[in-house]
């Protein structure tokens, strides 16, 4: 295209030389050239791409086929499952006394008074009938030494004092002098205790009295002094030897203290601690915890203690039993580590409370002989101690942890406001770190810009984990199971996760460890298959750059000028375009001078299937302008603009891809009329 200047010089030299020829050698006064030519100017190019509109979006990408989609996922939450795994076992402390303990039966002791010895004046008569005069007794024997035993104090015995009469002539009677009284002496010859015998005992017969020991002192051995006399007799025949035999019998005897020969001794005691009542245990492994056990002897004889836990196992399998000896009169301290050891429930039975036993034992002295008091003794303590699980089997409870409620800001395209999503999905994984399996509530509230709010929730089962992973979970929401299409078409700017997680009850058995958790995460995709909702979006405003000729041409000899636009649509919608003109960038979108259009296009070439497009339609635009609108083009520093009207899918569903687009191109062309002196 020339420039109008190059136009108008080429038109006069043209005009000039007709005339000349014309008119021979005789020159007129020429008359000045006028002349009209076509002036074309673009006014700018404006596109709008959906590609645009997600570039600094992270919550919209596109996928396969360049389908775009709405996406947004939540920060793992997670829960402590805090169940109690310790157990607070309560201290023992045991004690026994020997108290008053028996000692064995002693054997006979038996002593033999012959007549010599009772009345030497008898023993010289010749062994013919004669008569016996009265005569009195006092006889003692010699201490017999007691059978394992040196001394003791009674708490309890009885004394039988057996006497046989072997003299021809009766002894003891109803009354003294002649009633015959036994003293009891010990080896220093102090009276333990004494008897009587009450009435005759004739020639060949025998009499036995007892005694109560309760509180004698028995020490050396046992002796026995009699005293008392017979009445004679009218005959009889006197050998020297006729005697008298005493036996002393020891029974039942219970001493308070003594210097004996000791049997075996052992006491016994129990002690336990219930186990957390909020479940019960099938199995557990400890993770820590020490027994400490002390004993104390007060005999002077050597023990041996046995602890004995029938609910646990060691590390080897075996019933865990603690074993301590103790020296005679002494002290001794165990501390156990029962890291590793077991509990099992004996018959299937989940424990309630964990039980030891405690057992303490001597050998008793053997062949010697040691001193004993009834208030000496043997003693265990166990100090209380905590017994941390690493790992339960039991049939737990229903318990109930909350997820702290955790919000996502979401960045939402200002382009999608009139668009509302036709298909969603929310996704969810639960995490489940317990062995329990139970039930999870969870709850998604989005909010949106004007404080609308829409909530989505969801309960659903929760499998348990095995040992050392955890068990996962996935929850798959869509538009057919749930309303999530619904709340993501607020265009929520918030969206927050909540819920709670429940395990046990209902007698459900399972296996937990300290530090259980259970967490969540989620994740949206919705792909932008919309139903299109009646809107309005704005190109970018452009300046129109005319040069000062151009403008100056425009404003003095402009006899007629049209807008030519043409529109390409690669959106799955028509488009009604409007072309506005103003004296700066914000007037021309808001309070343009010049207003072209709406100029229609449309919808892109669809597939039938996928609803997206497959090649754009376009269309061509020609719109006749006056001088009046004209000077809104002219006026320096103008600004053009593009706002598309979009009207719509009618409930139809469309796809929107990453490749959509529309674009505007427009051009002015004027018809100008000038004259030779026009500068």
């Amino acid at each position: 295209m020339h420039t109008v200047a190059a136009l108008r010089r080429t038109a006069a030299a043209a005009l000039l030389a007709a005339c000349l020829a014309a008119a021979g050698c005789e020159i007129a006064d020429p008359a000045l050239p006028v002349f009209t030519t076509r002036l074309s100017v673009p006014i700018g190019t404006h596109e709008l791409t959906v590609l645009e509109m997600i570039e600094d979006q992270d919550y919209v990408a596109a996928g396969a086929d360049s389908v775009l989609a709405f996406g947004a996922e939540g920060d793992t939450t997670s829960v402590a499952l805090d169940l109690d795994l310790t157990a607070e076992l309560d201290g023992l402390d045991a004690a026994a006394e020997l108290g008053s303990f028996a000692l064995p039966d002693q054997p006979p002791r038996k002593a033999d008074f012959t007549l010599a010895e009772i009345a030497p004046e008898l023993a010289g008569l010749p062994p013919v009938p004669l008569p016996v005069p009265a005569f009195t007794i006092d006889l003692q024997s010699e201490p017999a030494p007691l059978d394992r035993l040196e001394s003791a104090r009674i708490a309890t015995g009885r004394l039988e004092v057996r006497l046989r009469n072997g003299l021809p002539v009766p002894v003891s009677g109803a009354a003294a002098p002649q009633r015959i009284v036994a003293d009891v002496l010990d080896g220093a010859g102090a009276v333990v205790t004494t008897v009587v015998f009450d009435g005759e005992i004739a020639p060949g017969d025998s009499a036995v009295a007892q005694a109560d020991l309760a509180g004698a002192l028995l020490s050396g051995g046992l002796a026995v002094r009699l005293q008392g006399g017979s009445p004679g007799a009218a005959a009889a025949v006197v050998t020297p030897a006729a005697s008298l035999s005493v036996t002393m019998l020891l029974t039942g005897l219970v001493v308070d203290e003594a210097t004996a020969r000791v049997e075996a001794l052992s006491f016994r005691e129990s002690g336990g601690a219930d186990l957390p009542d909020d479940f019960g245990v099938l199995s557990a492994t400890v993770g820590s915890g020490a027994l400490d056990l002390l004993l104390s002897s007060g005999i002077d004889l050597p023990c041996a203690a046995r602890v004995t836990f029938p609910q646990m196992r060691d590390r080897a399998g075996d019933t865990l039993v603690v074993r301590l000896d103790l020296p005679a009169g002494g002290d001794r301290r165990t501390v156990v580590d029962l890291a590793g050891c077991t509990i099992t429930a004996d018959g299937g039975d989940a424990l309630t409370r964990l039980t030891y036993d405690v057992e303490v034992v001597s050998p008793g002295s053997g062949e010697g002989v040691v001193t004993l008091s009834a208030d000496a003794g043997l003693s265990a303590t166990i100090a209380p101690l905590t017994l941390a699980f690493a790992e339960v089997q039991g049939v737990f409870p229903l318990e109930v942890f909350d997820f702290a409620p955790h919000t996502e800001s979401i960045d939402i395209p200002g382009e999608l406001s009139g668009v509302r999503l036709a298909s969603a999905t929310l996704v969810v994984d639960v995490f489940n770190g317990t062995g329990i399996g139970g039930e999870v509530e969870l709850s998604l509230v989005g909010r949106n810009a004007a404080g609308e709010t829409a909530e989505l929730s969801v309960v659903s089962e929760v499998a348990p984990a095995r040992a050392g992973s955890e068990a996962r979970t996935t929850i798959v929401l869509d538009e057919h199971n749930s309303n999530i299409a619904e709340l993501l078409s607020i265009l929520p700017e918030e969206l927050t996760f909540a819920g709670a997680v429940s395990v046990g009850g209902d007698g459900w058995v399972g296996t937990v460890r300290p530090g259980d958790r259970a967490r969540a995460c989620w994740r949206v995709d919705a792909p932008l298959r919309v139903e299109l909702l009646p809107s309005r979006s704005a190109f970018d405003a452009e300046p129109l750059d005319l040069d000062d000729d151009a403008r100056r041409d425009l404003d003095r000899h402009l006899e007629s000028a049209a807008v030519t636009a043409v529109i390409d649509n690669h959106l799955p919608f028509g488009v009604d375009v409007t072309l506005q003109v103003g004296p700066d960038s914000l007037s021309a979108l808001t309070s343009p001078e010049l207003v072209i259009g709406p100029l229609a296009v449309s919808a892109g070439l669809l597939d039938d299937v996928g609803g997206y497009v497959v090649a754009a339609t376009a269309s061509r635009h020609v719109v006749t302008l006056d001088r009046d609108q004209i000077r809104a083009l002219t006026r320096p520093g103008a600004f053009t603009a593009a706002v598309a009207s979009l009207p719509g899918t009618g409930g139809r569903l469309v796809t929107l891809r990453s490749v959509d687009r529309v674009s505007v191109s427009g051009a002015l062309t004027a018809e100008i009329t000038v004259s030779e002196d026009d500068e």
